[in-house]
């Protein structure tokens, strides 16, 4: 839930507020380790209800539809200075592309959190798929650069500094450093870090931010009748900056390495 703010704060100074806001920041976005991805241009940005936002997804999902290819790469495995036997001291380096492929420019948002797919479902932007090459099943433990099983309300906040626009024809490259996850292969009854081999990997990414949220205009009322009428309040006063950005969810090409022994 959005934290309340001071009644007095009126919509027309937080729509002047954004939009001053906006200017001054959409020249600052860079992207984590972007490549050819360039800030967005100065606009006047719509705010919309969350409830109108709701009303307009299946659209904006539809006009998404392969527009960006995304692309894996393992750079690396290396070896980190590890003193606990119970952590994996291996560290897979990996690189993932996000291109446009469209010939209109895309206000994207870039991962925030990621890990690997596992029985625990993290929720993270950014899932990383593994198997063996051999086809052997295994249950993966779900990892996530924040801690798993984290409130929604503790995790950071969409902002403005967050989205990025990708031109046509264009790369946003993001890059990441990864433990292999802890693993249970039933056929061996193994249960422990990810055993040496050949592995398969892939990676989806999911968005369903057209933009971030403002602040509460209006302090919520102190008790509601039931859970449904909190949620119609809530969906009706948290207001949202629409910045038109990508949703959808995409999955990359399948790529093979091969995880050394520590």
């Amino acid at each position: 839930m959005i934290p309340p703010v001071e009644s007095g704060y009126s919509m027309k100074k937080i729509g002047l507020t954004i939009m001053l806001t906006t200017t001054i920041l959409l020249f600052q976005i860079l992207g984590c380790n972007s490549k050819l991805s360039t800030p967005l241009v100065p606009f006047t940005p719509t705010i919309m209800s969350l409830k109108d936002v709701y009303e307009a997804m299946p659209s904006r999902y539809e006009n998404s539809e392969n527009t960006i290819l995304m692309s894996i790469e393992v750079k690396d495995i290396e070896l980190s200075k590890q003193t606990d036997e119970l952590l994996d001291s291996r560290r897979i380096k990996l690189a993932v592309d996000f291109k446009n492929v469209s010939s209109n420019s895309i206000v994207f948002r870039r991962p925030i959190t990621y890990g690997f797919l596992g029985v625990n479902v993290c929720g993270n932007d950014l899932e990383i798929m593994i198997e063996m090459k051999n086809g052997t099943s295994m249950n993966i433990t779900g990892t996530s650069n924040l801690p798993c099983g984290l409130e929604v309300s503790t995790f950071p906040k969409i902002t403005l500094e967050d989205f990025l626009e990708i031109k046509p024809g264009d790369v946003f490259s993001y890059s990441m450093e990864v433990a292999p996850p802890g693993v249970y292969i039933k056929e061996t009854n193994y249960v422990g870090k990810l055993p040496p081999g050949t592995y398969k990997l892939k990676a989806k990414y999911s968005n369903i931010d057209i933009g971030y949220e403002l602040p509460s205009a209006v302090t919520p009322p102190a008790s509601f009748d039931n859970s449904q009428a909190e949620l119609e309040w809530y969906d009706n006063h948290t207001m949202v900056v629409d910045l038109n950005a990508w949703v959808g969810q995409i999955l990359s090409n399948e790529v093979e390495f091969t995880i050394p022994a520590e």
